[in-house]
């Protein structure tokens, strides 16, 4: 049998508050997530293991309880021998990996923001953004770095994705045909 409850550890930090942390048991043996998030006692409702909507982020905090819990039993419907400790485990790294990309998402929206500014400050009348300049540089790259570089700066797992992708970049031989006619 599994159980998992959201609760406040019992060491008070200086300022008065309770570290918020979610319990996972299961065989006797209990793990605790920990939510990096930190209420005072009047917040928290002891019988619902829930955080009282007079706290100001009462629904992201309570949300992020139903979370963990749904991600528990979906693991454990696909595993029911798991133990708590990969539960846990298994959740941080899920919660990386999001986080990971959220953080992702935000440097390049502001990577874009500033190439808008550079394109409009240079008189340039196409958009750049992180998405061209990715393109750019592998149609730069094309027929000057080995693929087995490109494989690691691309991160591919596999060789043969590398090859795919590039080829839709190299085209080296139709260029120099097109000069021969173009220019005579």
């Amino acid at each position: 049998m599994v159980t998992i409850k959201a609760t406040l550890k019992k060491n008070q930090d200086k300022s008065g508050k309770y570290p918020l942390v979610i319990r996972i048991t299961k065989d006797r043996k209990s793990v605790f997530i920990n939510t990096n998030q930190r209420i005072d006692a009047k917040h928290w409702d002891n019988t619902q293991h829930r955080v009282k909507k007079s706290h100001p982020t009462s629904q992201r905090l309570n949300r992020q309880i139903a979370d963990v819990h749904d991600y528990a039993l979906t693991i454990l419907q696909t595993n029911p021998h798991i133990t708590a400790l990969q539960i846990k485990q298994q959740y941080q790294a899920q919660t990386q990996a999001t986080e990971l990309a959220t953080r992702i998402k935000t440097i390049t929206r502001n990577l874009n923001r500033h190439l808008e500014k550079i394109q409009e400050k240079a008189g340039i009348e196409k958009k750049l953004s992180m998405h061209i300049a990715h393109h750019t540089f592998e149609s730069l790259a094309g027929g000057s770095i080995p693929v087995q570089v490109l494989q690691k700066l691309y991160r591919h797992f596999s060789i043969t994705t590398t090859v795919n992708y590039q080829r839709n970049f190299i085209h080296e031989e139709t260029d120099e045909a097109l000069e021969k006619v173009v220019n005579f």
